[in-house]
């Protein structure tokens, strides 16, 4: 018989056991763009397309590529997810993105010397776009864009990176494409990472530059069980526990939340024997089938039902995604697969573009 530690009510408690095998389900209704329910999402490659596995016993002379160098970059560091409506009139050629950069500098010098910005005396006053590559999986995608604002220092050496904002566009579905008009840019899931003030600064600018509207992505605790459930069969076997957080209802006191933590071995395997393998799909009901088996296990051991709570944040081997639009990345391998979802979810909430 197999030993389970019983949890802690402290302000994070902490809950372990080894797997789930039970089933069935509660019913949510997840909406796409086109407000239908989702019965099914594509598993999209765990593994970036340009990156080529190493033979084994023969020593590796592949070269990094900048693409990798620049996954390898966004890694391990909070990103907070924004959803934007269709951007006018934007330009990806160089004399463009030159003048958009202009035009940005000027923007937030004028907003940090009024003290809009981060930190006195650390003076904001150079913005710079530029085009990313490798964001691109299918044909449909646009490149993406990279904002980098920097602080002035004494010396050109001095200066310093505030602000990095990334605009992508990742899987994109060619519907997209037939309900936009040719003179906007589809660039649905911007990331910020760096000062809060100077992050709402550049967004006030691109709203008004572009006509566009950006608001923070949220994740529903149904986006959440889409996602763990989704990624458990990407996760090796040795890689670190998943995690399940819970936040607490309101009246319950001296708790906040609730931590289920998963060995990874044992969630991919429960993962392997619901999903069916002939398929590239993960249906709405393998889904339910995954996260309610992990509930029904939970409820056998502390006779507490989990789908009475809200889930708010899910931590695998791949990613951190909190309800509040909190990213955190840990596998260069994975970025496309994560941002390709992170697309789907901002793009079911744009609202298609009318002229």
């Amino acid at each position: 018989m197999e030993s389970y530690r019983t949890p802690n009510v402290t302000p994070s408690s902490q809950l372990h056991f080894t797997s789930g095998r039970s089933s069935l389900l509660r019913s949510k209704r997840f909406s796409t763009k086109l407000k239908r329910p989702a019965k099914s999402r594509l598993l999209t490659p765990s593994v970036h397309p340009r990156v080529q596995q190493r033979s084994s016993g023969k020593q590796s002379t592949r070269t990094v590529t900048a693409e990798e160098k620049h996954f390898k970059s966004i890694l391990n560091k909070t990103w907070k997810c924004y959803k934007v409506s269709p951007l006018y009139s934007f330009d990806y050629c160089q004399p463009a993105l030159r003048k958009f950069s202009s035009q940005l500098s000027a923007y937030v010098s004028a907003e940090s010397r009024r003290g809009e910005a981060f930190l006195i005396n650390n003076h904001a006053d150079r913005a710079h776009f530029s085009v990313l590559k490798g964001y691109h999986v299918d044909s449909a995608d646009t490149d993406a864009i990279e904002i980098r604002v920097e602080s002035k220092g004494k010396d050109e050496q001095d200066n310093k990176v505030v602000l990095v904002v990334i605009l992508c566009c990742v899987h994109r579905s060619l519907e997209v494409d037939q309900q936009t008009p040719d003179c906007f840019t589809v660039l649905p899931l911007m990331m910020s990472c760096g000062s809060v003030q100077l992050t709402h600064i550049v967004i006030t600018w691109l709203q008004y530059k572009f006509g566009c509207k950006i608001c923070p992505l949220t994740f529903t605790p149904s986006m959440l069980c889409w996602l763990v459930a989704m990624w458990a069969g990407f996760i090796s076997d040795n890689s670190k526990e998943v995690q399940l957080v819970y936040s607490m209802p309101d009246g319950v006191r001296n708790i906040s939340n609730l931590t289920m933590s998963i060995n990874a071995s044992h969630c991919k395997a429960l993962w392997e024997r619901i999903h069916k393998e002939d398929t590239d799909m993960f249906s709405e009901e393998e889904m339910k089938r995954f996260m309610m088996a992990l509930e029904s296990h939970f409820y056998t051991l502390f006779k507490m039902h989990l789908s009475e709570l809200k889930l708010s944040k899910i931590g695998t081997s791949i990613s951190f995604v909190g309800n509040d639009g909190r990213l955190k990345m840990y596998s260069y391998q994975h970025v496309t697969a994560v941002l390709g979802k992170l697309t789907e979810f901002a793009l079911e909430d744009v609202i298609p573009v009318k002229v």
